[in-house]
């Protein structure tokens, strides 16, 4: 394997095939993965699934107050509501970070075996 695959490809870029529990896509390349491995990427993908969907519900109960206001004089408003939405946003960003940097080991090239297309 020339090209040595890293943790941020897998993180960013890794998609195990439907079907088969363990093959993993990243671009146009396929790879074996260990059962251990396939099981972290199932838990990680469970994981961000339910961050994302808590994170969601926060910041829509959050944001209630701002839906029903008219335009005029919503200066101190629209910027409460744009620093909650930054927030959500950098929170998700920062959940599938820390969540995949926790659950996918660092030495995956051990891993991995590259199949041949």
């Amino acid at each position: 394997m020339a090209n040595k695959l890293t943790r941020r490809e897998v993180m960013l870029n890794g998609m195990i095939k439907k079907g088969k529990k363990n093959i993993l896509e990243v671009g146009h390349k396929n790879y074996r993965i260990t059962d251990e491995l396939a099981k972290r990427i199932r838990i990680k993908n469970l994981l961000l699934g339910f961050e994302t969907v808590v994170l969601t519900f926060i910041y829509l109960f959050s944001i209630e107050k701002y839906r029903d206001m008219s335009f005029k004089g919503m200066d101190k408003y629209f910027m409460e509501g744009l620093n909650k939405t930054f927030v959500f946003l950098f929170l998700v960003a920062a959940g599938f970070i820390i969540t995949s940097l926790m659950l996918l080991p660092k030495d995956i090239d051990n891993h991995v075996k590259e199949l041949d297309s």
